[in-house]
């Protein structure tokens, strides 16, 4: 559903040969925070972006592989006029230094519940509305 509503929002890092090495995948929501509705749907005339997924094949990870990820779809994901406003995600909390170092600030204890462990709400600004 992602890939094929939220397409621009779909981003894949690929090697030398083509194959695929990591993706971040996220949708807009008209929504101000990040909540298990808001991360629910596609909205395209969204202003918040929601970060769903950043992955990275296990033989890449701890390499630097998911920050420089992180650094080409925001570029991406942050120009034109109809470039969302702000960055939301949440994390486990071994992530949050990760993300943190893209620019995003811990908003502290996510309310969406998934799992055992607590999750930390992540934020990122790309311009003043």
């Amino acid at each position: 559903m992602r890939m094929e509503q939220a397409s621009g929002f779909f981003w894949g890092a690929y090697d030398t040969s083509d194959n695929l090495q990591g993706f971040i995948c996220g949708t807009l929501t008209t929504s101000e925070v990040l909540t298990d509705e808001s991360m629910s749907e596609h909205e395209p005339k969204g202003k918040t972006l929601c970060i769903h997924s950043v992955v990275v094949d296990a033989a890449l990870r701890r390499k630097g592989m998911a920050a420089w990820m992180l650094q080409c779809y925001l570029q991406k994901v942050g120009q034109g006029e109809s470039a969302p406003t702000k960055v939301l995600l949440i994390c486990k909390e071994n992530l949050v230094g990760l993300y943190e170092t893209a620019g995003f600030k811990n908003l502290g204890r996510s309310s969406v519940v998934h799992g055992q462990d607590p999750w930390n709400d992540m934020g990122l600004s790309f311009r003043v509305v």
